[in-house]
């Protein structure tokens, strides 16, 4: 059986695990990025989604909540580090499989409903689109964060 902590996440507990993983961030900065990051989507955490996931998470061990001059502010713990790691490659498997049901689905369409099928697919390919230039952009960035570490790793041998 598996541990309670490894069951499934919702996405804002995994939100909430990788804004916390680059330190200390209050709710209201999480609300702030979230809010920023899924403006084109009209989506707006709310307080109520992200206390009750805090608590969760907390209680599991994976984040740690901490009272700083009465502000309370919250960040990933090695645990919830591992997990992250964890949920992020059962993320992208799930994400495979999704996307080949919705390939299928669309070609059930082109023998039903032609049009409809050729708007699904602008629609999908729009959106691929947008996905491969964001993550073209944050593949450089990840490349470039890496050739940084490397120069402080030599300059420190």
């Amino acid at each position: 059986m598996r541990p309670p902590f490894l069951s499934r996440k919702s996405p804002i507990q995994i939100a909430l695990l990788s804004l916390g993983a680059r330190g200390p961030i209050s709710v209201t900065e999480v609300r702030q990025i979230l809010e920023n990051h899924f403006k084109e989507h009209e989506w707006v955490p709310h307080r109520g989604v992200i206390y009750p996931a805090l608590r969760k998470l907390h209680e599991q061990g994976l984040i740690v909540i901490s009272d700083q001059h009465g502000l309370k502010q919250y960040y990933t713990s090695p645990r919830g580090l591992t997990e992250l790691v964890r949920l992020t490659k059962q993320f992208l498997v799930r994400l495979d499989q999704q996307v080949e049901f919705v390939l299928l689905t669309i070609e059930n369409f082109i023998d039903m409903d032609p049009s409809t099928a050729l708007e699904i697919l602008e629609r999908f390919q729009g959106g691929l689109t947008r996905f491969l230039e964001r993550i073209k952009g944050l593949k450089e960035k990840a490349s470039n964060a890496e050739q940084e570490w490397i120069d402080i790793k030599l300059e420190d041998d």
